[in-house]
């Protein structure tokens, strides 16, 4: 190792003059050096192999070294999830044919990488996240983390230039990779940026990644009838069958939900509004209301008007009237409060309403305020004469 790792981390000399023989065989060279190795040897060199700037050969159109950790393995999907990106490398097919080789070794991907960019919040968004904790804004020691999804915007671009069938293909294998990061928790891990600043001590606040929102503003996912729509606008019920279902990434994306699914087909059916549908569930009473004025209106139904006795004791009433107490109770029933769609929501906004209350208020020292006592002359009585 030590006489080929040299080799290509030394920058005088040009490894892109080495013969394919001579480089096959510094790679078995390695491979056969951490198969034999033991565990901390193999360890020591693999981190070696990682940090080398040359330590791999990759091609696309055309061939050049860099960090194993810039490479993906190439496979179908991967293909069709970059297209033409030119800015992505693959590791050189002859190199990947080596048998007993594990390249996952070296860092590198199989699914496209999550990457750390620098985050952009406006200044409503940070108040927002600032508000969550109870906290102030002070601009100390700001710093955001945000996470991108690794040729996203050109697949994004290529997937609105594809025939149908290569939409769909596309399609699935991003979601697959979403898939795959979702059963080994990367998913969870990279949906989320992080805002941090300081008030008294570190503070952070979570915000959607920017890929995550990103994919969801995007018209990507396909139905069965071939058209792309945003998550916000399909479910899972409506993907292809080659689409597995996922809870989880489903709630990422925003997804649509199953009721909402139905009440939206039979609204595109009927030719409403699917929130008139919603209102015609949430408000039954008001509903049967409105089909009863309307009856009685096409039938010319007159209100029910209540029987007045024949003979009627006006003196009677008159007196009654007149004898009734000045003061009485009122009969009417008190009007119950009005309930409240989401209490925890609720409860929340009055907590924060509070914790501002409190903010606000002055210091204790500040409350009062200490002035110099004045001392006034005592009365003289001699004066009183000398005046009159």
């Amino acid at each position: 190792m030590e006489r080929i790792l040299p080799k290509y981390t030394n920058q005088a000399i040009d490894v892109s003059m080495l013969s394919a023989a001579e480089y096959s065989f510094d790679i078995q060279k390695i491979f056969a050096a951490l198969r034999t190795a033991s565990l901390e040897q193999r360890e020591k060199l693999i981190d070696r192999l990682n940090d080398t700037p040359k330590a791999m050969n990759a091609t696309r159109d055309k061939i050049c070294f860099m960090r194993p950790d810039s490479f993906y393995m190439r496979n179908t999907n991967l293909e069709l999830y970059f297209g033409s990106n030119c800015n992505v490398w693959f590791i050189e097919d002859s190199c990947s044919g080596l048998e007993g080789v594990d390249w996952t070794i070296f860092a590198i991907a199989r699914e496209p990488r999550f990457i750390q960019v620098n985050g952009t919040l406006t200044w409503e968004e940070k108040q927002e996240l600032i508000h969550r904790q109870h906290a102030v804004y002070t601009g100390r020691d700001e710093e955001v983390i945000d996470y991108d999804l690794d040729g996203l915007t050109q697949f994004l671009a290529n997937l609105q230039r594809s025939s149908d069938q290569d939409k769909q293909a596309r399609a699935l294998a991003l979601w697959n990779f979403l898939l795959t990061y979702a059963a080994n928790r990367s998913l969870t891990d990279f949906s989320h940026g992080q805002y941090q600043w300081f008030y008294y001590t570190r503070r952070q606040a979570c915000f959607d990644a920017k890929w995550v929102k990103r994919l969801r503003d995007a018209s990507w996912l396909p139905s069965r009838n071939g058209a792309l729509y945003k998550p916000g606008e399909i479910s899972l019920a409506e993907l292809p069958q080659e689409f597995k279902w996922n809870d989880a990434l489903a709630d990422i994306l925003s997804m649509r939900h199953s009721q909402q699914v139905t009440m939206y087909t039979l609204a595109q059916e009927i030719g409403l509004d699917p929130k008139h549908i919603e209102f015609v569930k949430n408000h039954p009473d008001a509903i049967e209301r409105l089909i009863e004025q309307e009856y009685n209106k096409r039938h010319d139904v007159q209100p029910a008007i209540e029987d007045v006795p024949e003979q009627l004791n006006y003196a009677e009433e008159l007196a009654k009237v007149f004898s009734r107490p000045q003061i009485r109770e009122t009969s009417d029933l008190p009007v119950p409060a009005a309930a409240v769609a989401n209490p925890a929501l609720r409860r929340e906004r009055t907590q924060e309403e509070i914790a501002m209350a409190r903010s606000d208020d002055p210091e204790p020292a500040q409350r009062f305020t200490r002035v110099p006592h004045k001392v006034w002359e005592a009365s003289n009585n001699n004066v009183r004469p000398f005046l009159l």
